[in-house]
């Protein structure tokens, strides 16, 4: 998986619960930020670690 689609997978499930709320922009800056200084590595553990939680909960 390519970096940039690492990062914006990561991205996309950290902001699910916030669409919709007013103000998403401004918090969806924070961890924009935070996943964009990631190394590669660490995006595509978190992302591992989101999918498996979000898939043990279904």
């Amino acid at each position: 998986m390519a970096t940039t689609t690492a990062k914006t997978q990561l991205l996309d499930l950290l902001t699910e619960p916030l669409k919709g709320c007013k103000g998403l922009h401004v918090d969806q800056q924070h961890p924009m930020r935070r996943v964009m200084r990631m190394p590669d590595r660490k995006v595509r553990d978190h992302l591992d670690q989101l999918k498996a939680s979000h898939c043990s909960r279904t």
